[in-house]
């Protein structure tokens, strides 16, 4: 029931079904339905009031489907400047640096959102050896493509910030050049 709701015309039917249906995590766990239904629903919806329940509702999702959940919702150039969906979709990606930090330089690279872009920067850049090999992807892929760019620097700049003397990140050597021009 609460999956067919998610095509309702009405936007509050539409974000009070995906409350109700990530209000249990352990049985989303194994519900592939849903979770599809979720990913769907990012993907075609036009209301900010319902992309804003599905950022919140990343926080309920197993971490395994979450890059799969924001994707479509880091593609949306219209919420950028938006007060409230670039935070609430970090808050929900964040635990990914432990969990899947590959994942989510990836989504770091694709996403739309620069504060979003530059938190992801700033998780990467301040991890441990593990998120390095992350790091770097974000690095080369920022290398190539300008846009990214001072997002990707900027969370660095905040990570290591009053830091002195460290050794360059993993990935840097490449991309430095780059970034000098």
């Amino acid at each position: 029931f609460l999956r067919s709701q998610l095509a309702s015309t009405d936007d509050h039917v539409r974000a009070w079904a995906i409350r109700l249906l990530v209000d249990n995590p352990a049985a989303l766990a194994g519900d592939a339905a849903s979770l599809r239904s979720l990913t769907e629903r990012a993907a075609a919806e036009s209301s900010a009031f319902v992309r804003l329940a599905l950022a919140s509702a990343l926080q309920r999702v197993p971490l395994e489907q979450r890059a799969a959940l924001a994707d479509p919702l880091l593609r949306r150039t219209e919420d950028a400047s938006d007060h409230n969906l670039p935070q609430m979709l970090w808050y929900g990606l964040e635990p990914l640096a432990d969990s899947h930090p590959v994942s989510l330089a990836e989504l770091g690279a694709a996403c739309e959102l620069p504060l979003t872009r530059r938190c992801i920067s700033r998780r990467l850049t301040q991890g441990n050896e593990s998120l390095s090999s992350a790091l770097a992807i974000l690095l080369s892929k920022a290398a190539a493509n300008p846009r990214l760019q001072p997002d990707v620097l900027a969370g660095m700049r905040d990570a290591l910030q009053g830091q002195r003397n460290l050794p360059a990140p993993r990935g840097w050597k490449d991309a430095a050049p780059v970034f000098a021009i």
